[in-house]
């Protein structure tokens, strides 16, 4: 689980996101991305029931994305991301997610240098 300053959890937050920010989407997943002031970067992932049905199988695929979140931290820029979902990331395995995370972030441009 990320820390709780690491997380976007406010609803003016997500909607200020969604208002100004940068978006890119590729192989079932999207993010939306707007550069903060603080010393962290701050995640939420949004899997609506479009996705799936079952809330283990929304749970299950955000508990991935956020445990390679987590494991990206350090080498990212201070942001606010939102992940979305769409119904086709119910169906990739752990290494596509991977791949589709890093390549949306090397996209955007978040990796420090």
């Amino acid at each position: 689980m990320l820390k709780k300053d690491q997380r976007l959890r406010k609803t003016k937050e997500i909607e200020g996101v969604f208002a100004i920010g940068r978006s890119c989407y590729l192989g079932g997943l999207g993010m939306k991305v707007v550069i903060n002031k603080l010393e962290v970067s701050r995640f939420t992932v949004l899997v609506s029931k479009k996705v799936s049905k079952r809330a283990v199988d929304r749970n299950k695929l955000k508990r991935r994305i956020r445990e390679i979140l987590k494991k990206d931290l350090e080498n990212l820029i201070p942001c606010d991301i939102i992940v979305i979902c769409q119904p086709q990331a119910i169906e990739l395995e752990l290494v596509d997610l991977k791949h589709n995370i890093k390549g949306i972030l090397n996209k955007l441009k978040l990796y420090k240098i």
